[in-house]
C-alpha cells in the first residue's frame, strides 16, 4: 500500500523512516519550496502540489487529495500541524477512497473546536477551568473578563499550536488584546471565534498520550510534562511527569474516560493544567504530537507504525506497555541570538553528537536551505536514561558537543534551561522564567569567529564530500 505524506520537515522524515521499516512505498506531497529538503530526498516518490505559500500547497485540500490520487496512493498521513486536525481533509480522503491515517472526521470536528470540547468534557462531569464563550459585544466580553478575574487568557476556539493565545494581566489592555487575537484567528484559521479562560498561576502543562485501536479499546500511554514554554510554544518535553502517584492515576483515568466517551480511534493527546493535586482539562489534539518521541522512548513503541496498523485494522501493540526510565526532548529551532525571532537561510556544516539511547529527529542536513515560509523547527534531540538527572546530563552532553553552522539556533537557550536550578528541582511551570535569547548576546568578536569558522568549513567542502556540488 502506497502512503502519501501531506507534510514537510522533521515530521515528514519521521513518517518516511517508519514506512521504509514497514516496506511500504511512499510519495511526498510537497510545495515548490521543499524540493531540496531531506524528506524530498528520502521519499520513494515526490509530487509538487503547489507553490511555497501554505494556502496553495500544505493547506490546499483539493491539491492534496488529487495529488495522492494521481500518485496512486491508497492512504494518506497528515503529519502534525497544517491539516492534521482537519475534519474536511479526513472527509475528502474518505470520499476519494483514500485511507486517512488518523481519527474519524466527527472526532476531529468535536475536539477541533475548543469550546465544543470543553462543553463535552463538562458534560462528563469532569473539571475545566472557568471559561466563557458566548458571542457578545466587546464591552460585554470585557465585563465578563472582569467577573472571571484577571489575569485571563483570550483563546481562539479554532486555534492550535499555541497560536492565538493572549494572557491579559490588566483590564485596560483587554480590548486591544481581544482585537489582536481575533485578527490572528481570521488570518490564520479563518475564524475569529474566541473564548475567555481563567489563567492558572504556576500551573504545569501535563498531557496524556492516548491511543484507540480498531477494536474500540483505548490505551493510555502515560503522561508528558510540557511546562517549559516560550510564547505559548513548547520548548522542552519529558516523560514521565513529576506527579504523585494518586494524581497521576487520576489524570490518566480522566484522559481515558474522555477518549472512551467518543470511542476514539488512533493517536490523540489529552491536555491538562495541573496545580498541586488539582487538574483541569484544557484541550484534546486529534493527531500525533511533536513531542511524541519521549513517549516512544520510555515505552519502546513506534506510534507512527501504530497509527498505520490501526488504519489497517490490525493490533497496534504486541505487548502490554510499561513506562521505563526517563526521556527528554529539546526542540531545536532557528533563532536570532539577539531578538529570539526565527531565521531562514542556508545551513553550513551540521554535526550532531550520537550517544547510546538518544535519537535525532531532524528535518535538515548540512547545506540544506531553511525556507522562510514555514515554522522555525529544525528538528528534535531526544535522550533517554534510567533517571531524570541522567537524561538531562545526557542531553546537555549532546547539545554541547554538536554544531550547526550558517543559521543561529536556540541551542544555547536550551542549555540555559537544562542548567536552571528551578528546572533541575522540578519546580518549573508554564510561567517558568528562563534566560531569554536577548540575554545570550554574542560579542562582535564571537560573531566574527563563527562566520570565519562557517566560511572555512564551507571552503573545505569539495564535490568529493558534498554530493550536492556534483551536479554543477
Amino acid at each position: 500500500m502506497k502512503v502519501a505524506i501531506a507534510n514537510r520537515g522533521e515530521i515528514a522524515v519521521r513518517i518516511l523512516k517508519t514506512l521504509k521499516e514497514m516496506r511500504m512505498p511512499s510519495v511526498l506531497l510537497h510545495s515548490s519550496e521543499d524540493t531540496g529538503s531531506l524528506a524530498y530526498r528520502l521519499a520513494d516518490e515526490t509530487l509538487c502540489i503547489g507553490s511555497a505559500e501554505s494556502q496553495n500547497s500544505y493547506l490546499n485540500i483539493t491539491n492534496i487529495v488529487e495529488g495522492a490520487q494521481s500518485a496512486g496512493a491508497k492512504a494518506l498521513h497528515p503529519g502534525v500541524g497544517f491539516l492534521s486536525e482537519s475534519s474536511k481533509l479526513a472527509t475528502a480522503c474518505r470520499s476519494a477512497d483514500i485511507l486517512f491515517i488518523g481519527p474519524k472526521a466527527e472526532q476531529i470536528e468535536l475536539f477541533g473546536n475548543k469550546v465544543q470540547a470543553l462543553k463535552h468534557v463538562q458534560s462528563l462531569g469532569l473539571s475545566t477551568l472557568p471559561f466563557y464563550s458566548l458571542a457578545h459585544s466587546d464591552k460585554a466580553l470585557l465585563r465578563k473578563a472582569g467577573e472571571v478575574g484577571f489575569p485571563i487568557l483570550i483563546k481562539l476556539a479554532l486555534g492550535g499550536g499555541g497560536v492565538g493565545i493572549k494572557k491579559v494581566d490588566k483590564q485596560k489592555d483587554f480590548l486591544e488584546d481581544l482585537s489582536s487575537v481575533q485578527n490572528i484567528g481570521r488570518s490564520v484559521f479563518g475564524s475569529s471565534e474566541i473564548y475567555l479562560e481563567k489563567f492558572l498561576e504556576k500551573g504545569r502543562h501535563i498531557e496524556v498520550q492516548i491511543f484507540g485501536d480498531s477494536s474500540g479499546k483505548i490505551h493510555q500511554l502515560f503522561e508528558r510534562d510540557c511546562s517549559v514554554q516560550k510564547r505559548n510554544q513548547k520548548v522542552i518535553e519529558e516523560s514521565p511527569a513529576f506527579l504523585d502517584e494518586e494524581t497521576r492515576q487520576n489524570i490518566l483515568n480522566t484522559a481515558q474516560k474522555i477518549a472512551e466517551s467518543v470511542q476514539y480511534q488512533g493517536a490523540g493527546t489529552v491536555e491538562f493544567l495541573v496545580k498541586d493535586k488539582e487538574f483541569y482539562f484544557i484541550e484534546m489534539n486529534t493527531r500525533l504530537q511533536v513531542e511524541h518521541p519521549v513517549t516512544e522512548m520510555v515505552l519502546g513503541v513506534d506510534l507512527v507504525r501504530a497509527q498505520i496498523l490501526t488504519a489497517l485494522k490490525s493490533p497496534p501493540f504486541v505487548h502490554p506497555l510499561k513506562s521505563k526510565g526517563h526521556a527528554i526532548e529539546c526542540r531545536i529551532c532557528s533563532q536570532d541570538f539577539e531578538t529570539g525571532t526565527p531565521v531562514s537561510g542556508s545551513f553550513g556544516k551540521i554535526q550532531w553528537m550520537n550517544v547510546p539511547h538518544s535519537r535525532l529527529d531532524m528535518g535538515y542536513e548540512s547545506y540544506d536551505r531553511l525556507p522562510a515560509y514555514y515554522d522555525a523547527l529544525i528538528g528534535k534531540v531526544i535522550a533517554w536514561a534510567e533517571t531524570r538527572p541522567l537524561a538531562i546530563e545526557k542531553m546537555k552532553c549532546i547539545l554541547e558537543n554538536s554544531m550547526v553552522f550558517g543559521i543561529p539556533t536556540n541551542i544555547n537557550e536550551q542549555l540555559s534551561i537544562l542548567s536552571n536550578a528551578q528546572f533541575l528541582d522540578n519546580k518549573h511551570h508554564v510561567g517558568f522564567s528562563f534566560a531569554k535569547a536577548s540575554q545570550l548576546k554574542l560579542s562582535e568578536e564571537e560573531k566574527k569567529l563563527i562566520q570565519q569558522q562557517t566560511d572555512l568549513l564551507q571552503d573545505q567542502e569539495t564535490s568529493a564530500f558534498n554530493p550536492w556540488l556534483q551536479n554543477w
